[in-house]
């Protein structure tokens, strides 16, 4: 007897009588309905895919977020002393990164 290889409902049968299919059918329809009803119980469980959540309600944020640099904060480019390069660069010059190194390049002006 072959049956579906998610849910063990038996198939069909070539030559049975179909008055012999419908107890099958019927049993095999309960079992897809109450397989279809355990999804929905599953999927309302779930978290809506556009939500929100407190910053307190996720575990580590705030200090997480406490080492970060503050939005408002500037620095100058001779502060920059974990770029190799950075106190190389001349007035009017810019960094540009070359492999793992940052290297001062002169603005081009137009007249």
């Amino acid at each position: 007897m072959a049956k579906t290889e998610k849910l063990g409902m038996e198939l069909p049968q070539e030559g049975r009588f179909i008055s012999a299919e419908f107890p099958l059918l019927r049993k095999n329809l309960i079992i897809i309905d109450q397989a279809v009803s355990d999804l929905d119980e599953k999927v309302d469980e779930k978290a809506p895919s556009q939500h929100t959540h407190e910053m307190s309600e996720v575990s580590g944020l705030e200090d997480a977020l406490s080492g970060k640099m503050e939005v408002d904060k500037t620095f100058a480019l001779v502060d920059l002393t974990d770029i190799q390069g950075a106190n190389d660069a001349a007035e009017n010059h810019v960094l540009y990164k070359s492999g793992e190194d940052a290297l001062p390049l002169a603005l081009l002006s137009r007249s």
